[in-house]
């Protein structure tokens, strides 16, 4: 198993067992769980689906064949965009406001 540490985060990389989990991510660990729909991460308290991997299902979705279900995927997707989008607007201002690059 490899690991990484940076300084907003942690990577690990090896077995996806739900009993490996358990003893890397103990109480100890307060942050967020970021993971894609694995059942093993399912019951961590904190956990927050993986932004690219909303982002996968979602282009999966538009590609139904039911009508419905892929008009649903379309918008899913539109919102995701937008999301991002807005992330990326408030990430420049706050960069402009606090001295940051200015080109």
């Amino acid at each position: 198993m490899g690991s990484s540490k940076h300084q907003n985060g942690s990577f690990f990389i090896g077995s996806r067992k739900k009993e490996e989990l358990s003893h890397l991510v103990t109480e100890a660990f307060v942050g967020w769980l970021i993971t894609d729909g694995y059942q093993a991460y399912r019951s961590h308290p904190k956990r927050q689906r993986c932004l690219a991997h909303l982002i996968r299902k979602a282009v999966a979705i538009t590609g139904a064949i039911n009508q419905k279900a892929a008009q649903i995927g379309e918008w899913i997707l539109e919102d995701l965009r937008e999301l991002i989008a807005t992330i990326a607007n408030t990430g420049e201002k706050f960069s402009s406001t606090m001295g940051g690059n200015s080109g």
